[in-house]
């Protein structure tokens, strides 16, 4: 079971690596100007982006060593209150998650099982540590990499690649050459040993500033050996549309 809501959070983490925030056409910075990360830096934090709401419906298919499986996942965003998302199979929810800055909620309808933590103890229940405020700018698609040093930034034929540690991650961030934005993360919890690994492709336009990458590939590893693979294709996202967000835990369903 553990593993079960360790990859339900990852999923969180995951879903939305790269909705950014793009202009309408190629940056005409040579790769000549961005040869350095001081360069760079100032091009990547101008691209953070936090609307106060986020709605997104996807088709989803979830592999890992006991099967495969396909299923469609609502997520929904009210930036300084709570990331909501759920998922179901057959038009019938296998699991909803309910995070707020100081709590976690989850339930599992296959089991009849939740999750209730405090956002404090998110690491001892699942090996996995993350702030709320860090789920919200990875949920909002900002670079993972915009501030502060870098331990390594190289250029490359494609675009730019670059490496920074923030305790307990350690997290790798590509850039595309003509529109930098990230077109690959890579993020370790050093501590739990579990990895994502984020391609990022398919950019659409979502408003006069906004882009988003509407198909995404995650692999979740656990020590270089993969757990599982996450393919997202978005089917419908939007900054405006007030949407419901319940959460019940029923009388009868077990806590972890």
């Amino acid at each position: 079971m553990r593993r079960y809501w360790v990859a339900v959070v990852l999923f969180v983490f995951a879903v939305s690596f790269s909705c950014s925030k793009k202009k309408e056409t190629a940056t005409n910075t040579s790769s000549a100007d961005l040869s350095s990360w001081s360069a760079m830096q100032p091009h990547l934090q101008a691209q953070r982006f936090l609307p106060e709401r986020m709605n997104v419906k996807a088709k989803v298919k979830y592999r890992d060593e006991y099967g495969r499986f396909t299923f469609t996942s609502n997520l929904r965003i009210i930036r300084n209150e709570k990331i909501w998302l759920n998922a179901s199979f057959l038009g019938f929810e296998v699991a909803r998650v309910l995070i707020r800055p100081d709590s976690v909620f989850a339930i599992n309808r296959w089991d009849d099982i939740y999750m209730a933590e405090a956002m404090e103890n998110m690491e001892d229940a699942i090996d996995v540590s993350l702030t709320y405020p860090q789920m919200i700018d990875v949920l909002m698609g900002n670079p993972m990499i915009w501030e502060n040093n870098v331990e390594s930034y190289d250029v490359t034929s494609k675009g730019f690649a670059m490496r920074q540690v923030v305790d307990p991650f350690e997290i790798v961030q590509k850039v595309d050459r003509q529109i930098l934005q990230p077109i690959f993360m890579s993020v370790l919890d050093r501590q739990s040993k579990y990895l994502i690994e984020a391609s990022l492709s398919d950019h659409k336009r979502l408003n006069e500033k906004l882009f988003f990458s509407y198909f995404r590939d995650y692999i979740i590893k656990e020590d270089n050996a993969q757990l599982s693979q996450i393919q997202i294709n978005i089917t419908d996202v939007d900054t405006t549309a007030v949407k419901r967000t319940p959460f019940s835990i029923p009388a009868h369903y077990t806590r972890m």
